[in-house]
């Protein structure tokens, strides 16, 4: 591997050794049943004021030290991370910080050429009939010890669903219980709308939730 030159920048991400307890919030919205809308503002408020009370500050010396190129400075709140770009000397100096929990490389996004293959014939629909899928995850063989997920209740953060579908119109738990507690729209929707698939990103979420199911 070729080693960066000292004097070269660096793209590197800094997560602050200060953090909302997530472990015991969630703890606490079990034990209280707290409904998912009260659980998502706690959880979003919370971690934002960690951030607003924490990064200020260290962002002012980040745009003293030498070797820092202030104008990458990103702060992200939801993980109270911050990054930047920066040579070795001034990571070297960071190290010595009492205020960063770790820092590491942020390795660039690459973006992967499609490659074109013939589509599967899909299978007819059938209630609980056996799929492709089944045998590449060995379902078959928790069917025969017992584990069919009977009665469980399943939770999924994704883009969307569309719950037209065949496999999940008439399992989600809005039927039973309504939307306002069986439902987030993180983007702030209507608290009882219906979730819909992302025009955007296609049938991700209702892949994943069907497989899943």
């Amino acid at each position: 591997m070729k080693e960066t030159p000292d004097d070269e920048n660096i793209q590197v991400s800094i997560i602050m050794y200060d953090q909302v307890d997530l472990e015991s919030m969630m703890n606490y919205f079990r034990t209280e049943r707290v409904p998912l809308e009260r659980r998502a503002k706690q959880v979003i408020t919370s971690l934002q004021a960690k951030a607003a009370a924490t990064q200020p500050q260290f962002i002012a010396y980040l745009n003293t030290l030498s070797g820092v190129e202030s104008s990458s400075i990103r702060p992200l709140w939801i993980s109270n991370e911050i990054q930047l770009s920066l040579n070795k000397e001034a990571i070297a100096n960071l190290s010595l910080r009492s205020e960063i929990d770790y820092l590491y490389f942020a390795r660039p996004y690459e973006r992967l050429t499609e490659e074109k293959v013939e589509p599967l014939a899909a299978s007819l629909y059938t209630p609980n009939g056996h799929e492709p899928g089944h045998d590449l995850m060995n379902v078959p063989g928790l069917w025969a010890l017992g584990y069919t997920g009977t009665n469980r209740r399943l939770f999924m953060i994704d883009e969307g669903v569309d719950l037209r579908h065949p496999a999940l119109f008439n399992i989600n738990r809005g039927l039973i219980d309504g939307n306002s507690v069986s439902y987030f729209d993180p983007e702030g929707g209507v608290a009882d709308s219906i979730p819909s698939k992302c025009v955007a990103f296609g049938d991700h979420g209702t892949l994943v939730l069907g497989t899943v199911v």
